[in-house]
């Protein structure tokens, strides 16, 4: 089946219904019951403890009510993922300039559509092969990010080394910044001109399902609205799952 016949209107629009019901949700919930039952078999002294205290029944729905984390896995190569640039995109402004910072993770882009994916993959392929700090084999490589500032009003200059990110209150610098525009270093962008890209290179321990997950610069432009890319994220997941079962099943 062509993912393309996927509507993508009906995922945005029923996320609810199909998490209960459609056979995604019902893959999703067996995925976490069987996350349980490995917690089970891993804390259970622990568990029996909660369970003689009263506490059993509260643990195991916070359990469940947790995305379910490592069924990541290498999707088709001329799959039709879910995720637009903007679903996985942070923007912030301030006076005449703006800031838009997009995921470039395997974990996050194998979700997006083909030429998003393609896009962002041929980028790291150009601008990071030769990285010492980057290694696309090694599961402990930075998190790259896509980060673009644009002149609003006039010619403006900034500084790329002030955006940050915090995540559960650990404050997290750039380990590397990677120009992707030729004029990039210049630090000033202008109004007339196309905006200035670079892929920044942050530490792996960085939790990307974590709606603690903020972005800064200079702290005075802030987007703390992580929670909306996840929810992006796993509806994208939910999507695959359904593709997944469907080609399984025909």
């Amino acid at each position: 089946m062509d993912a393309k016949s996927l509507d993508r209107s009906e995922y945005w629009n029923n996320y609810q219904f199909r998490m209960n019901i459609c056979p995604a949700g019902i893959v999703s919930n067996i995925k976490r019951i069987a996350k349980v039952c490995e917690i089970t078999l891993t804390f259970k002294p622990f568990l029996e403890s909660a369970m003689k205290a009263g506490l059993f029944i509260p643990l195991l729905l916070f359990i469940l009510a947790f995305p379910v984390t490592g069924q990541d896995e290498d999707v088709p190569e001329d799959y039709e993922g879910l995720l637009e640039r903007d679903d996985i995109t942070v923007r912030m402004r301030g006076g005449d300039l703006e800031i838009t910072v997009t995921a470039m993770d395997e974990s996050i882009i194998r979700y997006a559509t083909k030429e998003m994916r393609d896009y962002l993959r041929k980028l790291k392929e150009d601008n990071l092969a030769d990285n010492i700090n980057y290694n696309p084999d090694d599961p402990k490589r930075p998190i790259p990010f896509l980060v673009t500032f644009r002149a609003l009003g006039r010619e403006i200059r900034y500084e790329p080394h002030e955006l940050l990110i915090y995540n559960y209150g650990q404050e997290y610098r750039p380990i590397e910044i990677v120009a992707v525009s030729p004029n990039f270093n210049s630090r000033v962008v202008y109004i007339r001109r196309p905006p200035l890209s670079a892929i920044y290179l942050f530490d792996r321990s960085i939790d990307l399902n974590s709606r603690e997950l903020v972005i800064t610069y200079y702290n005075a432009l802030v987007f703390n609205n992580w929670i909306r890319v996840i929810e992006r994220v796993n509806e994208a997941k939910t999507q695959y799952e359904v593709f997944r079962a469907r080609q399984e099943e025909s």
